[in-house]
C-alpha cells in the first residue's frame, strides 16, 4: 500500500466537503446519460458496454475549471474521449478537433447542447465563497494537528 502523506489526506479532505455542496450522480442519473447518449460516447460516437463499464460520465467542464458534478455537466464517453484525449480541455475545441465530418460534428454539439438545456435548470449553484472558506478553516486546523503530531514523535 501506498504511503498516504498529509498533502493527500488533505486533497481527501477537500474533495469530501466538495461532495457535501456538489453531489456525485445518483444511480437513477447515470442510467439516464446511458439511455440519452444511447450507449455512445458523446463526442466520439464509439459504442459503449455498460456491463463491462466501459463508459465514463465526463465532466463537459472540469471541476477544476469551473464546472460541477450536476447532471447537466455530465455526458457519456469513452475512456479514450475522456481519459486519453479531451481530458481538461474545452469541450467544444476538443468535439471541433475530434470529429472532422461538419455534419457528424453537428449532431453531437446539438445533442450535447439539448442534455445541458434539458438538465441545467435543475442546478443549485455551488457557494464557492463559502465552500472555500470551511475548506481553508478545515485545511488551517488539519496543519495544526500535523504540526503537533510531528513535534510529539
Amino acid at each position: 500500500m501506498a504511503k498516504i502523506t498529509p498533502a493527500m489526506a488533505k486533497n481527501t479532505i477537500k474533495r469530501s466537503l466538495r461532495a457535501i455542496v456538489d453531489r456525485e450522480l445518483t444511480y437513477p442519473e447515470k442510467a439516464a446519460i446511458w439511455t440519452y447518449f444511447s450507449s455512445r460516447c458523446a463526442y466520439c460516437g464509439g459504442e459503449l458496454a455498460r456491463m463491462a463499464r466501459e463508459g465514463h460520465m465526463d465532466h463537459l467542464v472540469p471541476v477544476q475549471c469551473g464546472g460541477t458534478n450536476h447532471i447537466s455537466n455530465r455526458v457519456l464517453s469513452c475512456p479514450r474521449c475522456n481519459g486519453d484525449e479531451k481530458r481538461e480541455a474545452d469541450w467544444r475545441s476538443f468535439i471541433e478537433r475530434k470529429v472532422s465530418d461538419p455534419a457528424q460534428r453537428l449532431e453531437r454539439t446539438e445533442r450535447i447542447e439539448a442534455w445541458v438545456k434539458e438538465h441545467s435548470h435543475l442546478q443549485e449553484p455551488v457557494d464557492e465563497a463559502a465552500l472555500m472558506i470551511q475548506v481553508a478553516e478545515v485545511c488551517k486546523a488539519f496543519d495544526a494537528a500535523v504540526a503537533a503530531l510531528k513535534g510529539k514523535v
